[in-house]
Order: structure tokens, then C-alpha cells, then sequence
């Protein structure tokens, strides 16, 4: 990055900074070779850790794909034998199609949850709050906040619809608990972190979030993960068979939407978090913040994150700025078989 290209970067984040009313944040861009170009929002620490929200589902999707390599679980496998010790402890769902629902509906948010749009997630709906009530938001969830959500009816038929959301997430993150043996953490840690030499853990305040929220790491770790896991599982990022047909130019595989661009995919993910609650245990709880990621398929990629939670339009303008200062560092011309 030359430093006229970023001088005006670091105009811009200012700017838009202002106007978002962002005190803290951080924008990384990381080119093909590798080479990290770092700049802060704000006062904000751009080689520091960051929650990451829900891009924290790519973590869970590459667990996933590492028991399936086990042997220890595959796509096909519904929750009865998936949760198998956990319904035997604490009873199946009232909803019986839950027990059927296999760990490709969950990973592709295909499994009949309510979604986040429809404001009907049971992950963060009323069973959070319950859970709060009684636990604090720095600890991982126990099997009573899980037990709560699936008492919840599925709101679609199994794999008819697409629906964004973090219940089918948390649930992941206790079947990967059953099937390794582990907790969650430790087995994301062990099994898909330490061996591409990232670093990251769940946030201390905000652990609750767990397998679909919960991560906190710096950009340049988050920026690594998502490298690892496009060079390394491309069965991962697989187009499902659902996704057939005219309208079918993007999915959702296990943690990132994934699109074909350039002859290769092109992922990315956002995350957001607000949260006001005032008779949690320990104290009124106020929270908010974003994420985001993208990498192009020519391996140009970027990552933000900032300690506010500015609107969709905001959130918008600054990845579009992030992808100026991409097109800027490696233009998309330049890519391999682009003409």
C-alpha cells in the first residue's frame, strides 16, 4: 500500500468514524501474499482482539469438518444420534422433528429455526434473557440454555427454507461437545486454531454467545482463519445441492456465505451485537458492536470491527470503503484469468 493510498484510507475511517459516532474500531486489509496493511478507527487498537460476533460461526463450521475428518460425526447425522447423552440427560425436544434435523440442515441454517430477521431467534430471544437472569454473561452456556431454546417448535419444515439465525449454531457448538469429548472452546482452540498458529478465545464478557457469537480475536488472526479454511476445506464451501437453479448465485456453507466469483469463492460474513437488559444477574447489562470479513476469490481480504453499532446503511458504506482501498492495493483486473 503505497502511502498516498493510505493516507486517504485513514481519511476516510476518520470521516466515517465522525459521522457514525465510532470512538473504537479497526480496518485490515490482507493482500494475496499475505502482507497485513492495519489502521485504526478511532482510537482503537488495529493489532488488538476484537469480538467478532457471529463471524465466530466460521470457527464452529471448521469444527465441524475436523469431527466429520475424525470420522466422529458426517453431514448426514441427525441429532438423535448426534445429542444422543444430551437428550438421554435432559429429555428430547417437545418439537420431535428436531431430533431428525442432520448436521448439514444446521450448518446451512436450513433446519427450521426462526431466524434473526423475523425477530424470532430463540438463541437470543427470551431464553437468553431467562438465562441471564440467573448466570452472568462471561460464562460459557451450560446445557440449560440449550434445553430452553429446544423446547421451542421449529417455525419451517426441515430443510424448506433458509433462515438466518444463531439457534442451530448453539446447538452445533453441543454437538461438537458431545462428539470430541471437549469443551467447545477447547476443542476449537486445539483442533482448528493452534494448528494454523492463530490465536483466539471467547470473549470474557460476552462467552454466553458461545459457538455462535462468542469469539474474540484480533483481525489479522480472523483474517488467517478465513485463508485457512478457503485453502483448506474446500469441501467447506461446497455449493449444497439446494442452492440448483437459476437464482442459486450464493449459499450459505457452514459459518460463511459463499458466492463464485473470479472462478473461485468469494466468502465473507458480518456480525452485530446490542444488547440492553436491565435486571440481569451482576447488573444492567448495554452492549453493541460490529464485524465484518470478506475475502475475494483472487485472495485479497479485509475485516472490520468497531465498538459501536451504527445503522445497516453505515455498516454498508464502511465495507464499501474497505473494498475501495482493496480494489486500490490489488485490482480485481489484476487478478489470475481476469481480462
Amino acid at each position: 500500500m503505497t502511502a498516498e493510498d493510505r493516507q486517504t484510507l485513514a481519511a476516510e475511517l476518520a470521516d466515517w468514524a465522525g459521522r457514525a459516532g465510532c470512538l473504537r474500531g479497526a480496518a485490515l486489509l490482507r493482500a494475496p501474499d499475505g502482507t497485513i496493511h492495519a489502521l485504526p478507527i478511532g482510537s482503537g487498537d488495529p493489532h488488538g482482539g476484537w469480538p467478532i460476533y457471529s463471524l465466530s460461526k466460521a470457527i464452529t463450521g471448521a469444527a465441524i469438518f475436523r469431527l466429520i475428518g475424525a470420522g466422529l460425526l458426517d453431514l448426514h447425522m441427525p441429532l438423535e444420534q448426534a445429542l444422543a447423552r444430551f437428550f438421554a440427560r435432559h429429555g428430547k425436544p417437545d418439537d420431535t422433528r428436531i431430533a431428525d434435523l442432520t448436521i448439514a440442515q444446521l450448518l446451512t441454517h436450513r433446519a427450521g429455526f426462526a431466524g434473526t430477521v423475523e425477530r424470532g431467534d430463540a438463541a437470543t430471544g427470551e431464553a437468553l434473557n431467562a438465562h441471564l437472569r440467573e448466570t452472568p454473561p462471561d460464562r460459557a452456556p451450560g446445557p440449560e440454555l440449550l434445553r430452553a431454546v429446544l423446547r421451542q417448535p421449529l417455525a419451517y419444515a426441515p430443510g424448506s427454507e433458509f433462515r438466518y439465525g444463531n439457534t442451530a449454531y448453539l446447538v452445533l457448538g453441543a454437538v461438537i461437545e458431545e462428539a470430541s469429548g471437549q469443551t467447545y472452546e477447547a476443542f476449537c482452540r486445539e483442533h482448528v486454531l493452534a494448528p494454523w498458529g492463530i490465536a483466539g478465545a471467547l470473549d470474557p464478557d460476552w462467552a454466553v454467545l458461545w459457538s455462535f457469537g462468542g469469539w474474540r480475536m484480533a483481525g489479522a488472526d480472523h483474517l488467517a482463519l478465513i485463508e485457512a479454511i478457503v485453502r483448506q476445506f474446500p469441501d467447506l464451501l461446497a455449493r449444497p445441492d439446494w442452492t440448483s437453479g437459476a437464482n442459486a448465485q450464493s449459499w450459505y456453507a457452514c459459518g460463511l456465505y459463499v458466492g463464485e466469483r473470479l472462478g473461485g469463492p468469494d466468502v465473507s460474513h458480518w456480525g452485530t451485537w446490542h444488547w440492553e437488559m436491565d435486571d440481569a444477574r451482576g447488573g444492567p447489562l448495554s452492549a453493541g458492536g460490529h464485524a465484518t470479513v470478506r475475502r475475494r476469490a483472487d485472495g485479497l481480504s479485509w475485516f472490520t470491527a468497531a465498538e459501536c453499532l451504527p445503522v445497516l446503511a453505515m455498516q454498508a458504506e464502511l465495507d464499501g470503503i474497505l473494498a475501495r482501498a482493496a480494489e486500490r492495493l490489488h485490482p480485481i483486473s489484476n487478478a489470475p484469468g481476469i481480462v
